[in-house]
């Protein structure tokens, strides 16, 4: 029992965390709503944004060497393409890591099955149709910078607000290539944060 109780407030930070993306980027505190429903439909859809901001974060930090085709989806990748040559050069060496084969199948008495060919060889890796070769701490870099991440080596990962902001940015960039059919190559807002004093 005590070693459930330590697991569970070992969670407590990551919880905290994902409440602070939700004040600090989503605003939940700041919302007006007309009624009780509105204002839980709106935290629905700012609990998911808080998820996948926080998501793309940690696994940014843990294993950025993943394919960004995992997380972000093909339009998105598109974008990110044609900003990819802004990456800082440190930036540039991330490489994608090699994919992980599918362990073979097994039936339920534990023998292994044989794949379609019947020749009991081991399946081919499908990738997805996208053909990104961005990693995930690529692709994270590049998000936070059309939010005005410098993206310096001692900068290190981008955090939450961030990334948050440029997902945004990020989305209405992909509006416009949907409308228009072209991918705007400067960023609609500021090229670069201010800089805070101390």
């Amino acid at each position: 029992m005590a070693l459930r109780i330590i697991q569970w407030y070992s969670l407590r930070w990551g919880i905290e965390c994902w409440h602070q993306v939700l004040k600090d980027v989503c605003k939940v505190e700041k919302r007006q709503m007309e009624s009780a429903r509105a204002l839980e439909r709106a935290l629905v859809l700012d609990m998911i944004v808080a998820w996948r901001t926080l998501m793309l974060c940690r696994l940014g930090r843990k294993h950025p060497t993943l394919p960004a085709g995992l997380f972000y989806c093909a339009p998105e990748l598109a974008v990110l393409e044609v900003h990819k040559k802004k990456l800082p050069q440190h930036a540039q060496s991330k490489a994608v890591g090699p994919v992980a084969e599918p362990a073979p199948l097994r039936d339920p008495e534990g023998k292994s099955k044989q794949n379609a060919s019947g020749n009991g060889t081991k399946p081919s890796v499908e990738r997805s149709d996208n053909s990104s070769t961005l990693s995930l701490f690529q692709a994270n870099m590049l998000v936070a910078m059309l939010a005005g991440f410098w993206g310096r080596k001692a900068d290190g990962h981008p955090g939450p607000k961030v990334l948050a902001e440029g997902l945004k940015i990020l989305a209405a960039l992909v509006n416009h290539q949907k409308l228009t059919g072209q991918v705007l190559k400067k960023s609609p807002i500021r090229s670069k944060r201010s800089r805070e004093p101390g």
